[in-house]
């Protein structure tokens, strides 16, 4: 069976020689090549969802095929940057999608190069991102970018925040691009009789598995539920609060009194992530953009107002607030002459 994999594996890959055909074409014309890429991690993907027995990494397969030099650099950004939109398109699905077409508010604000801090915050929040559920508040919006080290997010030259990897390149837009008529063989490669099964049944088991887990889930929550509810059949009878504290006392039940000494000693609101040279709030240069000093002052602020917060972060807070009042005092001067 492995064998087999391997063999649908550099099937795949014709999509990749194509581009490495092209790569002088494509050296120009950046948004065709993350197109190209995104097809080609499409069928990627829909090939690993069937064929379990196997993994296969596409940033591994991307990164083997290239060679390690400006192109290959240029293709795993471009990788990269589809990162956030989902998989298993099928044939009809992708002739709509990939031709030039219009985009949705989203996905104009997703591809967006320059993103402000606001602009991140909206993205995070929207429900159609693919890690909404991990960013549910604000404060965990700008913990995670501004706070986290390692998140995976630098500065660029223009004072904004990117991933990473996509600090050299400017992408937005690519799915609005038509590809040119060169690339017409890729299209063509999806139509395959095989290669549409392939999707099809990827992307039912793709939706077989949500379902799925979405049913386990509302078991889970409802055989809860239905276990609190016996111990206390007269919430109907009580008020709110008292029904809250009861569900309270069954929680400090099941936790040994050390773990609850713990619990209440950490139980900390809103306490960023002690901060370091490698945070981005640390590292704000001077040519950043207005929105990252006023959510940075925000943070600032919080961390002053939050007794809970370390003696690190109370520093530093310090000392950004006195930069952010010298840089905008002098920034204001500036606007009056």
């Amino acid at each position: 069976m492995a064998k087999e994999t391997r063999s649908k594996q550099d099937e795949i890959n014709i999509i990749l020689e194509l581009i490495d055909k092209e790569k002088d074409f494509l050296m120009k014309n950046h948004k065709q090549l993350v197109k190209l890429i995104f097809l080609w991690s499409n069928l990627f993907h829909a090939y690993t969802t069937i064929h379990k027995d196997e993994y296969w990494s596409s940033r591994d397969s991307l990164e083997h095929f290239f060679d390690n030099d400006e192109f290959g650099e240029i293709c795993s950004s471009a990788h990269y940057s589809t990162s956030n939109f989902k998989k298993t398109y099928n044939s009809s699905d992708l002739k709509y999608f990939f031709r030039k077409r219009e985009l949705s508010d989203f996905e104009k604000l997703l591809n967006k190069h320059n993103k402000t801090m606001y602009d991140y915050i909206d993205l995070l929040l929207n429900e159609h991102y693919e890690y909404h559920s991990i960013y549910k508040t604000r404060f965990k919006i700008k913990n995670h970018i501004l706070c986290v080290i390692g998140n995976g997010y630098d500065w660029n030259n223009d004072g904004f925040i990117c991933s990473d990897e996509n600090i050299e390149y400017d992408f937005g837009g690519w799915e609005q691009v038509e590809l040119d008529e060169r690339f017409n063989s890729v299209f063509d490669f999806y139509d395959i009789n095989e290669n549409v099964n392939i999707l099809e049944k990827s992307k039912k088991l793709k939706s077989d598995y949500i379902e799925e887990k979405k049913k386990k889930d509302e078991e889970t929550h409802s055989s809860m539920r239905n276990s609190i509810d016996k111990q206390f059949p007269t919430k109907n009878k009580k008020t709110d609060e008292e029904y809250d504290n009861y569900l309270d006392d069954i929680i400090n039940n099941m936790v040994s009194k050390k773990k609850k000494k713990a619990i209440v000693k950490h139980k900390r609101i809103n306490v960023y992530y002690t901060l370091n040279n490698y945070s981005l709030i640390y590292t704000i240069p001077e040519n950043a953009h207005n929105s990252y000093w006023y959510v940075c002052k925000e943070i600032a602020d919080e961390i002053l107002e939050n007794e809970s917060e370390t003696d690190r972060n109370k520093d530093f807070a310090k000392t950004f607030i006195k930069r952010f009042k010298y840089k905008f005092r002098k920034q204001k001067l500036e606007i009056l002459k």
